[in-house]
C-alpha cells in the first residue's frame, strides 16, 4: 500500500471482488473510519505473487513499452498504458511518427486504439514487445 512515506506491506485478511470495486480487510485495521481514510489508497502487489498467465493472455503491465505497429508494418510508438471505458478497454500509444511537412511537433497527441481483439488488436507479442492493430492512427 502506498502512503506518504512510502510503500508498506500489508497483509489481507479477507477480500471480495464486486463490480467495481474490491473490498479488502487489512490485518491491523479493525475501525471502519481508519479504514475509509484508505479509500483510493494506490495498492500493489509483488509480480512473483501473481499466477501464471495462459498462451494468448497477459497482464496490462507486460504491454506498456511495446512496440505498436499497424497492419501495413507503420510503426505508431510505444504502449503507455491500457484504460478502460465503459464500451471496451483502450490501448493509449506515445505518438512516435516522424514529422509530416509543415507539421509543428515532433510528436502528435497520444493515439488511442480500441482494444478490441481479433478486430483491431490483431497481434500481441509479449516476448518481442510488439502489438500490431488494425488502425489508422490519424482516426
Amino acid at each position: 500500500m502506498k502512503k506518504r512515506s512510502g510503500w508498506e506491506e500489508v497483509k489481507v485478511v479477507q477480500s471480495q471482488h464486486t463490480p467495481k470495486n474490491v473490498l479488502a480487510l487489512l490485518e491491523g485495521l479493525d475501525d471502519r473510519d481508519e479504514a475509509e481514510q484508505l479509500r483510493g489508497t494506490e495498492i500493489a502487489i509483488p509480480r512473483d505473487s501473481l499466477p501464471a498467465t495462459d498462451a494468448g493472455e497477459y497482464y496490462w503491465t507486460d504491454l506498456v513499452g511495446c512496440e505498436v505497429f499497424n497492419t501495413d508494418g507503420q510503426r505508431f510508438g510505444k504502449a503507455t498504458r491500457l484504460f478502460e471505458t465503459g464500451a471496451n478497454d483502450v490501448l493509449e500509444i506515445r505518438d512516435e511518427r516522424p514529422l509530416g511537412e509543415g507539421e509543428k511537433y515532433p510528436n502528435g497527441p497520444n493515439i488511442l486504439v480500441p482494444w478490441v481483439r481479433p478486430d483491431v488488436v490483431v497481434d500481441v507479442d509479449v516476448q518481442a514487445k510488439k502489438i500490431v492493430v488494425d488502425w489508422d492512427p490519424d482516426f
